[in-house]
């Protein structure tokens, strides 16, 4: 089955971003990198779209 057109974008996200940065520091191990939180923001639109 091919697909005739491409998905539509997904919805912008009601959650803001500052969300992300609302995690508590327990020690050096649980500070997220840039990396892992661009990881989560890229998971969390994914979820949006499929919600939608």
């Amino acid at each position: 089955q091919e697909i005739a057109q491409a998905n539509p974008p997904a919805d912008a996200s009601l959650l803001p971003d500052s969300v992300l940065d609302l995690h508590i520091n327990l020690d050096n191990k649980s500070i997220l990198t840039d990396d892992e939180l661009t990881s989560i923001r890229t998971f969390r639109r994914a979820a949006d779209y499929i919600a939608a």
